[in-house]
Formats: C-alpha cells, sequence, structure tokens
C-alpha cells in the first residue's frame, strides 16, 4: 500500500514538473502552477514537506487573486479549497496533521491534476498562436496622417501553381474615389508595423481590387524586402464545430483583439458573427483578420451592423476566405476571375471580381415589374429572396452589372488613382420558372 502511495505521488510530482515546462510568463499560468503544488504537497503522505505546502499556498493565493478570473483558475482554486490542510487564522497560515490520503483520493487527485496539464497546454498553444496572427497583421495608412484612425490589413499566405506567394488584403471601401479625399486609401499608401518596439513605415501598392458593394477586398503587395516582417497567416474554412472565432486588427489606431465572435450564419462568400466592440470603438476594424481556433485565416472584417433595440444583436460581416483565391486567380489572370452569383442557393449567373450588382427587378410572365431595388451601398441577397419568396408570381429576375475600375482623377494626367464604380454596363436576364439564364426578352 505505501509503495503505491509513493508511486502515485511521484506520478503526480513528474505531472507538476510538465506544467512547470510550459512557462510561467503567463500570470493565469503562474498562478495554476502554483495551486498545482498544493496538491501536490499538503495531501502527500506524513513525510512531506509541510512547510513547502504553506509557503506554495500563500503564494498561490496572492497570485491567484492577481489573475483574471478564467475558469481553469476557479477550477484550481476549488480542488486546493478541498485538498490543502492550510487554514488561515486571523493573518498567519497554519498547517494541521492529517491522516495520509487513500490511494483511490491519489488517484483522483491525478486525474484532475492532468487534465488541468491538458488544459493548460491548450491554453499555451492558443496564446501562441494569438501572439503569431499579431505578427500577420498591419496599420494601413492615408497618406499625409499618423498612424491614427487608420485602417486594419492582415497579411497571407497561398500556393499558387506551385509557388507560395505573400499578399496582403485591404477592405475596399477604404481607397478613395476622388482624389484628395481625407483620410481614405489610395492606390499606392503606407503600412505601419510595430517588431520589437520599433515602428517600419513600409511603402504598399493595391494590385487586384473588387467592387466595394459585392466582395469589398482590394489585393496588396510590398516589396521583396519587407514580406520578412511579417508571419503570413495560412487559410482555411470555418467548419461546422467552429462557433467561435476570433479577429485581430486596428481599431481608432490601436491593437485590437476580438477573443469571441460567434458564428451566426454562414453562406456562400459570407460569414455573418457577433460582434462585442461598440460602434463608436469599430473605427478602422475594416480589413482586420478573423481566425478559427487553429489560427487559420477564415475570413476577412468588412463590416458590421447595429441593432437599435439591444446592442447584444450587433452583427459583424466577414468576407470568407475563399474570396481571397479569386482575388489572387485575378491578380495572375489580367483581372479575369469569376465567382457564382445565387438565390436560394440557385446559380443566377457568375460576374467577374471587379463588378457587382448594381440593381434588381423581379417581374411577371407579362414583364410587369413586381419589385424593383437599386443598391446604392452594399449588395444583398436576402433582400431579393426575401421577395422570392413572398411573390410567386415572379417569372424573370434581371440584374444590372456595374464595374469598378482605376481611373484618372477628373481634370488631371497621369496614372489612374482613385477607384471608379460606373453602374451600369451590362444587364442579366434569368427564367425564375425554368432555373436557367436567358437573353433579353421584348415583352
Amino acid at each position: 500500500m505505501k509503495i503505491g502511495l509513493l508511486a502515485l505521488f511521484l506520478q503526480r510530482l513528474e505531472t507538476y514538473n510538465k506544467i512547470m515546462l510550459l512557462g510561467l510568463k503567463n500570470k493565469q499560468i503562474c498562478a495554476l502552477v502554483l495551486l498545482a503544488g498544493i496538491l501536490l504537497s499538503a495531501r502527500a503522505p506524513l513525510w512531506a514537506q509541510r512547510g513547502n505546502a504553506k509557503n506554495l499556498y500563500k503564494r498561490a493565493a496572492g497570485e491567484a487573486a492577481r489573475s483574471y478570473p478564467e475558469k481553469s483558475v476557479r477550477k484550481a482554486a476549488k480542488l486546493v479549497k478541498g485538498l490543502a490542510p492550510a487554514k488561515l487564522r486571523g493573518s498567519s497560515y497554519s498547517i494541521q496533521r492529517q491522516a495520509a490520503p487513500s490511494l483511490e483520493e491519489l488517484r483522483r487527485s491525478l486525474a484532475e491534476l492532468e487534465n488541468l496539464q491538458k488544459a493548460l497546454l491548450q491554453e499555451k498553444l492558443f496564446l501562441e498562436g494569438q501572439e503569431r496572427t499579431r505578427l500577420a497583421v498591419f496599420q494601413a495608412i492615408p497618406d499625409g496622417t499618423s498612424p491614427v484612425n487608420t485602417y486594419s490589413g492582415t497579411v497571407f499566405k497561398i500556393n499558387y501553381l506551385g509557388e507560395e506567394e505573400i499578399f496582403g488584403v485591404i477592405a475596399s471601401h477604404t481607397l478613395a474615389k476622388q482624389p484628395g479625399l481625407p483620410g481614405l486609401l489610395g492606390k499606392e499608401f503606407r503600412a505601419a508595423v510595430q517588431r520589437e518596439g520599433h515602428v517600419f513605415v513600409i511603402p504598399v501598392q493595391v494590385v487586384q481590387i473588387s467592387s466595394s458593394k459585392m466582395l469589398d477586398l482590394a489585393l496588396v503587395k510590398f516589396r521583396k524586402e519587407d514580406e520578412a516582417l511579417f508571419q503570413p497567416l495560412v487559410m482555411g474554412n470555418v467548419r461546422l464545430a467552429d462557433k467561435e472565432l476570433y479577429s485581430h486588427g486596428f481599431a481608432c489606431g490601436l491593437p485590437m483583439t476580438l477573443s469571441s465572435r460567434t458564428v451566426k450564419s454562414i453562406s456562400p462568400g459570407l460569414i455573418k458573427t457577433t460582434i462585442s466592440l461598440d460602434k463608436p470603438g469599430r473605427a478602422g476594424l475594416c480589413g482586420s483578420a478573423v481566425l478559427n481556433n487553429q489560427h487559420e485565416l477564415v475570413g476577412i472584417h468588412t463590416g458590421s451592423s447595429s441593432a437599435l433595440k439591444n446592442p447584444a444583436d450587433d452583427t459583424g460581416y466577414v468576407v470568407s476566405s475563399s474570396m481571397l483565391r479569386v482575388l489572387v486567380k485575378a491578380y495572375h489572370n489580367n483581372g479575369r476571375a469569376v465567382f457564382p452569383v445565387l438565390l436560394n442557393a440557385v446559380r443566377i449567373t457568375q460576374i467577374n471580381v471587379d463588378e457587382f450588382i448594381s440593381y434588381a427587378e423581379l417581374m411577371d410572365e407579362q414583364g410587369r415589374v413586381l419589385w424593383h431595388r437599386s443598391f446604392e451601398g452594399r449588395y444583398s441577397s436576402r433582400q431579393i429572396e426575401a421577395q422570392l419568396n413572398l411573390l410567386p408570381s415572379v417569372r424573370y429576375i434581371k440584374l444590372g452589372i456595374g464595374k469598378t475600375s482605376w481611373s484618372q482623377p477628373f481634370g488631371a494626367f497621369g496614372p489612374a488613382t482613385v477607384m471608379k464604380e460606373s453602374q451600369n454596363i451590362r444587364t442579366v436576364w434569368f427564367d425564375w420558372k425554368q432555373g436557367k439564364e436567358i437573353e433579353k426578352i421584348l415583352f
């Protein structure tokens, strides 16, 4: 029996040492290690160092009080309360002798401690992943301004035709549509990157755009020598098991991590999440990286909406990382790469990465317009889908297609440096009853 107790105690000691190796930089981990030490010494056989348990308990109590109230800390503290023989009497600690614990008690303690070790390891890996994420974002600085009220940018890597490439991405709506507009980015702008206490300001060039009304993403490139400043993110997908995402970027000129963004819905090209940040504090958040628990880039934050009645119902909009692949393809293909337009999961047409839907009309068999909507801001497929569900007499769908391009400033000569959106360059007709795209109909 004594040999069994000694063996289990040594196993627990080995587990404790493994926890110590996880590192003590994080205060939560430090508190957990100290609390775990109490489990090892306070309930050990009578020959254990009781004075050591007393010191550990005092230090652990102080560290735990200064730590964040994480669930793992509370659980460890609960274990200590139930197992440690140390009792507080006034301002001093005293140790009471107890009988040696049973073999079953030690087994339970060992199992709890090993679970604690696993939780600590997972937490350590997650914190390391978050730290790497900070090395994959930058502040996009409009010309003539300091690194305040800036926008967010994200750096990722992708394998294209067997070659690994590094790109940055920002939100398209941060690009100026007129020259000289304060606070907006041009075709060329600067990026601020902070590394090891130093701020590097580097030139950036936009190499591929999409409409702010559709994808709202713009691809950027850095000088080759500047790519070493980043640790680019690997792209991934949102899985059904991914209930919680997190994002990292900048808001109001400061680094901003939103550690919990609950997934509300997933549709082709778009993810909707909760967003805990108050609306005034979201300035500059667009362009932030949104990641899963494996620290894979699953999307780019491009905007949010506010609920009038309950701020907890605010929604964050995340363009899926799959759209970044479309942008990269367009970059390598003279701006040509298409993606599908879906309504109620039905493929209506496909448009190029720089095109957008400017308006939609629903018509009956005789060509009478049952519903019309112009999209002055961001395109919304849900508005069209709602009407399709309400109007059973819809036969034809007509979509106006616009195009985004670079153009010269009005009255100026030289390179095209401002973003221009031409509203109607063509139309698309779709027979809703037969489920196919058709030529224009003359009624």
